[in-house]
């Protein structure tokens, strides 16, 4: 149990809560020690119930530090962010756990299968520099140049599509202008008319600039995951700060904001 100690000095009330524990593998004592202060509108009741509370949280914390560091060291980028994750359930909401996941498996992706021993500021430049450079491939559905021809051949107007067959009009009319549809949509359009989907869509590719914030979040939660591996003891440095790698400054990047 960590001991607390009431201080009272010239600027107010303090407490010094300390924490001893004998670390077996290594053969020694280790002994860690924080200063909390109450806030001036808490009664003197609220203050011993808080101050228990803070102690007994900031006791768990070191044990969970210390049984972190006793593990073996070799984790990968990958397999730490599962370690990661599950603290991110314990501390966050489901939306931002649920961000989380979809941001870490394009980490993985990239660079999971480095160990975080090995991670250097040249590796995790390079990862940044990806971050920037890489596109999104955009898969659209157009209709073909012979679309409203291909219709006209098969009697099928505007008329007979709109009030027989009773296709949407705003899609319709979209797709009669050469604009993108959606895939439901043209699975559906093709089966009321009977026509093969070949005949009247083709698949578009395009590629797209990420947008400024999707980047950001895909360099700041690696370098909270360094963070987090850091106080765990896991690694010695979280080289993924400004120290040691360059960020991309907003202002530069507004371009992207017009793109999803």
């Amino acid at each position: 149990m960590a001991s607390i100690v009431k201080r009272e000095t010239i600027k107010g009330t303090s407490y010094l809560i300390t924490t001893n524990f004998h670390e077996k593998t290594l053969q020694k004592k280790i002994r860690k020690s924080m200063t909390w202060t109450p806030p001036a509108d808490l009664s003197l009741k609220e203050i011993e119930k808080e101050v228990q509370r803070v102690a007994e949280a900031f006791e768990q914390e070191i044990k969970e530090n210390i049984s972190f560091g006793l593990q073996d060291n070799d984790y990968t980028v990958e397999s730490y962010s599962k370690i990661y994750l599950d603290y991110l359930t314990r501390s966050f909401s489901p939306t931002y756990y649920t961000r989380a996941i979809d941001i870490f498996r394009y980490i993985n992706k990239r660079i999971g299968h480095i160990k975080l021993k090995d991670l250097n500021p040249a590796i995790i430049q390079d990862y940044f520099d990806q971050v920037e450079n890489d596109k999104k491939i955009i898969e659209k559905i157009v209709p073909r140049k012979s679309f409203n021809t291909t219709l006209e051949e098969q009697g099928l107007t505007y008329h007979v599509l709109r009030y027989k067959l009773h296709v949407q009009h705003a899609t319709l009319s979209k797709a009669m202008q050469g604009m993108n549809v959606e895939q439901v949509w043209a699975d559906c359009f093709c089966e009321k008319t009977n026509i093969p989907f070949e005949l009247l869509f083709q698949y578009k590719t395009i590629q797209s600039e990420y947008a400024y914030n999707t980047k950001k979040k895909r360099k700041i939660y690696l370098r909270q995951l360094l963070a987090y591996a850091k106080r765990q003891r896991v690694i010695k440095e979280n080289y993924a700060t400004a120290d040691f790698v360059v960020y991309s400054k907003e202002g530069s990047h507004k371009r992207y904001r017009s793109y999803g």
